[in-house]
C-alpha cells in the first residue's frame, strides 16, 4: 500500500507520524477546542494527518482502531478528515467525541454513538465559590487545607503551559 492516500477533493493524507511534534502542537494550539484535544499528545498514540488541515489521533490495541477526540482541525474539515480516516480504518471505535462528530459518523456510515455521559462548560471569569449549592466545594477545600493537601500546577518545558493557557 502507498504511503500517501489521495482523496476526490485532491487533499492528501500521509501515514501516521507525518507531523513534526512542532507541527502537531500548531494544529492543538490553532484547533483543539475539544476536552481531549491535548490527550491526542500521549504517549503510544497514532495520527492520521492531513497537511494543511490537521490531524485525528488514534491507537491500535486489543485487534481494534480506537480514535481519541474530535479530529484537532477546524469544525468545517471534521468531514474530511473523518471520510479519509474511516476509509483506511472502517472498523474504529470513536471515543469522547462530540455529537457533530458522531452525528455525521452515523449519517455517513451507519454508526451510532452511545452517550456516557455529559461535558460540563464552566464560564471561569463569571464563576465563583459563592452560593449555597457550592458549599459542599468550600467544605472540601476547608478540609484538604486542614489536613495540609495543596494543588500546585507544574508544567513542564514541551509547551504545555502555552496549550494548557490558550484552551483555558
Amino acid at each position: 500500500m502507498s504511503d500517501q492516500i489521495l482523496s476526490l477533493d485532491g487533499v492528501r493524507s500521509l501515514d501516521e507520524g507525518a507531523f513534526t511534534f512542532a507541527e502537531r502542537i500548531n494544529y492543538l494550539k490553532k484547533y483543539g477546542t475539544h476536552s481531549q484535544s491535548f490527550s491526542t499528545l500521549q504517549p503510544e498514540m497514532q495520527y492520521f494527518d492531513v497537511p494543511g488541515v490537521g490531524y485525528l489521533a488514534y491507537m491500535r490495541k486489543w485487534g481494534g482502531t480506537f480514535v481519541l477526540s474530535d479530529p484537532v482541525t477546524a469544525p468545517e474539515h471534521f468531514e474530511l478528515i473523518l471520510e479519509q480516516f474511516h476509509q483506511r480504518f472502517p472498523s474504529a471505535c470513536y471515543i469522547q467525541v462530540s455529537k457533530p462528530v458522531v452525528d455525521y459518523l452515523y449519517r455517513r456510515f451507519g454508526l451510532f454513538g452511545t452517550q456516557f455521559g455529559s461535558e460540563s462548560r464552566i464560564n471561569l471569569k463569571n464563576w465563583s465559590l459563592s452560593g449555597k449549592k457550592k458549599q459542599i466545594l468550600r467544605t472540601a477545600l476547608n478540609q484538604a487545607e486542614k489536613n495540609g493537601i495543596t494543588v500546585k500546577e507544574r508544567f513542564s518545558d514541551d509547551h504545555t503551559r502555552e496549550i494548557s493557557d490558550a484552551w483555558i
